[in-house]
């Protein structure tokens, strides 16, 4: 009786673990493009770190206290 009724239900249940990996795989390749868009935007705002800290290396005091009191007064 149960081995009919399992019979039966194979299919089914096939289907079912076949629809649930799917779901799982689909999420796990969504999680993954969103870390490496992470990735790729914390780099991108570290190189826009460096440069500004570049630029403010190569001036003088007195124009890195100019821009300062710009950057202020703006926000």
């Amino acid at each position: 009786m149960l081995s009919a009724l399992f019979a039966y239900l194979q299919p089914y249940l096939a289907w079912v673990v076949a629809i649930a990996v799917g779901v799982f795989a689909v999420r796990q390749s969504g999680k993954r493009a969103a870390h490496i868009e992470r990735l790729e935007q914390q780099l991108k705002d570290s190189e826009a770190v460096r440069e500004a800290d570049n630029q403010v290396v190569s001036m003088d005091d007195d124009t890195v206290r100019d821009e300062l009191a710009k950057f202020v007064r703006k926000h």
